[in-house]
């Protein structure tokens, strides 16, 4: 997987490529449930068994649209910190890298499932270099050149 630029959405694949964002986040949203489970306290501050199951369903249609605008919204803010200076630059600057880590990490979580079942079932997602962790929050499959 290399750099991205605006020029190559030509040669995007877009099946593949929202197939992939949405099983990123399909399974980012089990690793988040698995983890509301393990981590809430028993009575009545546990969660709901509903709740729990339609996580990843939810996250799958939000996610990556959520995920990418924050990472978005962090460049914003990387670059008006960057213009300015003094506790001004530090406090944008501080924003802009808790957007861009957890907009990363809300689509991250998924990426080990991901990769084994991409490993498993190659024709699944159709992505031939995938990692076993990705802090982008969105990988787009262009078609070869």
């Amino acid at each position: 997987m290399t750099d991205f630029a605006f020029s190559d959405l030509g040669r995007v694949h877009w099946g593949s490529t929202l197939k992939l964002a949405v099983g990123r986040a399909f399974f980012a949203g089990v690793v988040l449930a698995v983890f509301m489970l393990v981590t809430s306290a028993s009575g009545p501050a546990k969660p709901p068994v509903g709740e729990l199951l339609a996580i990843p369903f939810v996250w799958a249609v939000i996610g990556p649209v959520f995920s990418t605008g924050m990472h978005f919204a962090g460049r914003i803010f990387y670059f008006i910190g960057d213009m300015a200076d003094g506790i001004v630059e530090t406090i944008f600057g501080l924003m802009a890298a808790c957007l861009l880590v957890m907009g990363s990490l809300l689509m991250a979580a998924g990426d080990p499932i991901v990769y084994f079942l991409n490993r498993q079932f190659p024709a699944l997602f159709n992505i031939a270099d995938l990692r076993f962790f990705n802090f982008r929050p969105m990988i787009f499959i262009t078609y070869p050149d």
